[in-house]
């Protein structure tokens, strides 16, 4: 499966990593598998930078509106997305400009930012 994630619960984080061609449908199940889970409130690194989106643009206020939808039912924890630069990090930094009223998203490119910045939170 292109998006995999571990947790660790005594630090209230989930490490999450995605690979080859991402789809819509897979990020929807993360986060579905993610809340089924109980960890939705937990930091959260997603790593990105050995996926490649593989859909559209006009997609990503499907992705904000499920992530919307799941705050109804709790609280989703802060994500650092480490993404690599291009198609990837476009999309990435649109759903975080849509996703910001509700859920705290930042982008980075390089992973020791993100860690940083999730530590903080």
């Amino acid at each position: 499966m292109p998006i995999t994630f571990t947790v660790d619960h005594a630090r209230r984080e989930v490490q999450t990593v995605a690979s080859g061609l991402v789809t819509f449908a897979e990020i929807e199940g993360h986060v579905l598998k993610q809340r089924d889970a109980g960890v939705l409130s937990y930091r959260e690194l997603f790593d990105g930078r050995a996926g490649q989106v593989e859909f559209a643009a006009a997609d990503t206020p499907r992705i904000v509106e499920l992530m919307r939808k799941v705050t109804m039912e709790g609280v989703i924890g802060a994500k650092a997305v480490v993404a690599p630069a291009g198609y990837t990090y476009g999309v990435a930094r649109m759903i975080e400009m849509l996703a910001e009223e509700f859920c705290e998203i930042k982008i980075f490119r390089d992973e020791d930012e993100a860690r940083a910045w999730l530590a903080a939170k």
